[in-house]
């Protein structure tokens, strides 16, 4: 068994389908007993960011102060719009493609940015609106509060004649230059986007995308983890390495916009203003690292001229706005720009983007000191440490000034929607869980056909225990009530259908299976956020929450953390009995990879925590349909034959020995030598099965691929039942009595001796044991061949060689010369023949049955298999019979002549039934390709093109007519006349054309 899983991983590791060659990693095998259990998967937990999409930031709005700055597309033929951009057209652009692309720079912030310097943060000297100086701030919080990591790569700017060029190389961005700035700045209506009837192109910057490493550099020479980029500065090239695509996609904006994170050191970071000539270094005081219970990140700065202390935070909008200063709540206009920022964030979220709100606070020397002090406190700490951080942490982290809120777009991986419609049909329930807002889940979950247009989405939302019980209690009596009006009305479709239950299908170990998964189900999603999972996991709601996810066919669990996610991943798999998988990419899903029966791990841009955590790894998440509709069935089905196979090798040994005791007075004595049954498990029947465990494929990656419900008898438990063992059972006890007792009653009135007998019952079983594995066989390759055959030929050889040595060391066994004897006689070869055919005859007749009458689902996938491969291989022939043409010639009057491909002799044709009949506008030419039949008409009047299935086809000029009734006999009919003649086919086709329209009857 450890050997056919040990073969099985190989071949999954090497299969190409899942090799992405973007990142040159194939698929990658971490488990290896568990192959099986891919089969059976019926839950899925997934997480978002870097799992379905991407995890490629890229920065497309953002809102200051209230005022939201909407990046449009640059489009020369597309007119910038209006700050009215209302809830609809957010609705309309995410149902179209979610995300605007090719983002252009906003006139507006490069205008309000112009004029930035260290000066202008302060209004020291310098004059500036308040809302500029905030938006100021809020690029400079982008480029300082993360901990990206600046590098410098020299870059000759010499070409090969010496010639050194002064402006920047194309295709690399060089700085942006500050726009003049009047006197006065007109501030953007608070509740209009700034954005201008007509942008003038000279303010149609570079996009963003620019900025990607494509155009100035391959992310793949650096070293980073979640993402680089390379910006062209003189004859160096700037390298950013990030610990999340997050902040590199803010740090690049930061950077387009002029204000530059040129580099950073221990304790310093600095930066390059547009309006300022020499580069600001600013003092890092500390920095506090992004942790899952906070969702927060900040860092410290000192201003180098006030000498300010500022700490700039940036977060989720919930763990924002809830430490956001009490003024928010009683000064109108605080509270005006936090509702305005809060819509733009929602809208943000309707379009899939990422989230992240922007806030700072003023510190005082006293203050901080007193901080500082009590936080070195905690970071020394041995016991308590990471508590403690994270409360002192919070306990500076409060009565914050909110600076505003950007949108990142991260991208669905190809092929994800794909994927998760087909492990859906496949009967898997898919949870996403994600630690994003709930409007960019929803949107998500739509984009990847998570949730469909006819589904109804459950919401619950609530902020106690009580509010919970409450939401989970109406939200269960709804969904009773809908799924008893379903099965009221399914009730009267299901009396028509019956259950009816055969002989063979109840003794067949492959019984036809009964209705989906789905069926009967209500199609209803549930979404839920973070603080209501909290409150729904605990033991006293996790049945109630069990029982509305039992009803939901879609689960998306919004601002999880990566304890809540495992705790909802133990919920299922220890309350359901399900076999359960997670997959996700970064170190947060890590503990949801350990806590399911499957952990899958993708190797993408947040480092290889959740792989070397994973019992799989996978590249894209595309690769998880082959790896559990293709390689999950096959590998399911491959080790329950197995197993059945090798408990039926030993049933049917030791039932043979046992009916011999019966006659020898259960003396313990053998008529088969025990060398003979030593190496029967060993050698002689051993390759086959192995064989087949690794190499035998029940239906064909097409079939497997196209109809996901296939993976359904697995998930059911189908292929290895009680009955499996039953039957097993029932036809080794059938065998051995056939192997046993014919040649018993055979050697009756013949003088054969005990190892005679013995011989030719050893034979019976090894030959009976080979065909059985042959019948149970659903494809062969030539490995399987071989199996077999170096089998038999071993057992063979090793009978002539063991009979032909005269050996002592079994006594009293000798069996010298016995084998050759046992064979040369012909009763032997009849005993033999009789006796493999009385045996095998039962599990024919049960297979054949199966196949023909009573055949499952796999059975009648099988059928259309071989379907298919007939019509491939008529196809083959019709292409054959196609080069050979014959000159006709109509006048669409007369009467025509019929070919016949056995007979060519010309048969009589009535009009009108088999003619053919050109105007000489044009010619008709019938082609054949593969299973399709095209029909072309060519000329100056008319052209077109009409495809049919490959059982029929019909041509027809306007005004003519040409119809044909291809026969058994591969007959073509031509038609007679004066006009110019049109090349007629051979074709050997099944079909029945009418001969009054183009109408085609199969």
């Amino acid at each position: 068994m450890e050997m056919v899983k040990l073969a099985q991983v190989y071949f999954i590791m090497q299969d190409v389908e899942m090799y992405d060659p973007e990142t040159d990693r194939p698929m990658e095998c971490r488990a290896l007993n568990i192959t099986e259990d891919l089969g059976q998967i019926q839950y899925i937990f997934s997480d978002k960011t870097g799992t379905l999409t991407e995890n490629r930031m890229e920065f497309k709005s953002c809102t200051v102060g209230g005022v939201n700055y909407l990046h449009v597309p640059c489009d020369d033929d597309l007119d910038s719009r209006s700050d009215s951009y209302s809830h609809q057209s957010y609705a309309a652009s995410s149902r179209t493609s979610s995300i605007v692309e090719n983002l252009s720079l906003e006139p507006a912030l490069q205008r309000e940015l112009s004029n930035m310097c260290l000066r202008s943060l302060d209004s020291v000297e310098l004059t500036i609106p308040p809302h500029v100086r905030r938006v100021q701030e809020f690029f400079l919080l982008m480029a300082v509060c993360n901990t990206v990591v600046v590098s410098y790569i020299h870059e000759d700017l010499m070409d090969d004649s010496g010639y050194i060029a002064d402006d920047p190389p194309p295709n690399k961005p060089g700085p942006i230059k500050p726009l003049p700035v009047k006197d006065t700045l007109e501030k953007p209506s608070m509740n209009k986007m700034n954005m201008q009837s007509s942008t003038p192109s000279s303010l149609k910057s570079r996009s963003l995308l620019s900025l990607s490493v494509s155009e100035s550099g391959d992310a793949s020479e650096s070293g980073s983890v979640a993402g680089s980029s390379f910006l062209s500065v003189g004859s160096q090239r700037m390298h950013y390495e990030a610990e999340s695509p997050d902040e590199l996609a803010l740090v690049k904006a930061a950077n387009t916009y002029g204000c530059k994170l040129t580099r950073r050191s221990p304790g310093k970071v600095t930066v390059a203003f547009p309006a300022e000539n020499d580069e600001v270094e600013l003092e890092v005081l500390n920095i506090l690292h992004f942790d899952a219970t906070r969702k927060r990140m900040s860092v410290i700065v000192r201003h180098p001229m006030t000498r300010n202390i500022i700490l700039y935070v940036k977060g989720a909008d919930s763990s924002i706005f809830s430490v956001l200063h009490p003024k928010y709540e009683t000064d109108e206009d605080c509270k005006r720009e936090l509702k305005n920022t809060q819509d733009h964030l929602d809208g943000y979220a309707r379009k899939g983007l990422r989230t992240l709100c922007m806030a700072k606070r003023v510190l005082s020397e006293s203050e901080y000191q007193a901080w500082a002090m009590s936080h070195k406190a905690a970071e020394s700490d041995m016991n308590e440490r990471e508590e403690l951080v994270m409360h002192s942490c919070v306990a500076l982290e409060k009565d914050l000034e909110l600076l505003g809120a950007t949108g990142i777009e991260d991208k669905l991986q190809e092929g994800v929607p794909s994927t998760i419609a087909n492990l859906r049909q496949a009967g898997i329930k898919v949870w996403v869980l994600t630690g994003d807002k709930q409007e960019t889940a929803i949107q998500i979950a739509n984009s990847c056909q998570l949730f469909s247009p006819d589904q109804t989405i459950v919401t619950i939302n609530a902020s106690s225990l009580e509010e919970t019980r409450e939401a989970l209690d109406n939200a269960l009596a709804q969904l009773r009530e809908d799924q008893k009006q379903l099965d009221l009305l399914a009730d009267s479709s299901r009396s028509h259908l019956g259950s009816q239950v055969s002989l063979f299908s109840v003794l067949s170990q492959f019984s036809m299976g009964g209705v989906g998964n789905d069926a009967g189900q209500l199609n209803h999603a549930l979404v839920i956020d973070g603080k209501t999972l909290a409150f729904a996991t605990t033991p006293e709601l996790e049945r109630r929450f069990l029982k509305i996810c039992l009803h939901c066919r879609s689960v998306v669990c919004c601002r999880a953390t990566p304890i809540q996610k495992a705790s909802v991943v133990k919920l299922v798999r220890d309350n359901l009995k399900k076999m359960t998988l997670s997959i996700g990419d970064g170190a947060n899903d890590v503990s949801m990879i350990q806590t399911a029966d499957i952990g899958v791990g993708i190797s993408g841009q947040e480092g290889m925590q959740a792989v070397m955590a994973s019992d799989f790894a996978i590249a894209k998440f595309r690769f998880l349909e082959r790896l559990l509709l293709v390689h999950g069935h096959w590998n399911h089905d491959r080790l329950c034959k197995f197993s059945a196979i090798m408990f039926y090798k030993s049933l049917i040994t030791v039932f043979i020995l046992f009916w011999f005791q019966i006659f020898s007075g259960f003396s313990g004595s053998l008529m088969i030598d025990s060398l003979y049954l030593t190496m029967q498990h060993v050698l002689f029947t051993s390759l086959p099965p192995l064989a087949n465990g690794v190499f035998d494929k029940d239906l064909s990656v097409e079939t497997l691929i196209s109809d996901p419900t296939l993976y359904k008898p697995g998930q059911r438990g189908e292929m290895y039942t009680h009955w499996t063992y039953m039957i097993v059972l029932l036809d080794s006890l059938y065998q051995s009595l056939a192997l046993y007792f014919i040649p018993h009653i055979a050697y009756q009135s013949h003088g054969v001796g005990l190892w005679e007998f013995g011989t030719t019952c050893d034979v019976c079983m090894i030959i009976t044991i080979l065909l059985t594995i042959c019948i149970e066989t659903n494809s062969w390759v030539w490995i399987q061949w071989v199996c077999v055959v170096v089998s038999f030929v071993l057992f063979w050889a090793f009978l002539l060689v063991s009979n032909a040595i005269f050996f002592t060391f079994d006594h009293p066994s000798n069996p010298y010369w016995v084998f050759m004897n046992t064979v040369s006689t012909a009763s032997h070869s009849s005993i033999v023949i009789l006796t493999v055919f009385v045996s095998l005859l039962p599990r024919l007749v049960v297979r054949s049955l199966q196949i023909s009458v009573y055949p499952n689902e796999i059975g009648m996938a099988k059928r259309k298999e071989k379907q298919r491969e007939q019509d491939m291989l008529l196809s083959d022939q019709v292409d054959t019979a196609t080069a050979t043409t014959l000159p006709t010639h109509g006048n669409g009057s007369g009467g025509g002549r019929v070919l016949n491909s056995h007979n060519p002799s010309p048969l009589t044709s009535t009009p009108g039934t088999s003619q053919s009949s050109m105007n000489g506008e044009g010619q008709s030419e019938l082609r054949v390709l593969n299973t399709h039949l095209y029909t072309k008409n060519t000329g100056p009047s008319r052209r077109k093109e009409s495809r049919f299935e490959n059982r029929a086809f019909s041509t027809s000029v306007p005004g003519q007519g040409w119809r044909g009734a291809m026969s058994p006999d591969s007959q073509v009919s031509e038609g007679g006349g004066d006009e110019g003649g049109t090349p007629s086919t051979y074709v050997r086709q099944r079909s029945h054309l009418s001969n009054s329209d183009n109408s085609v009857v199969t």
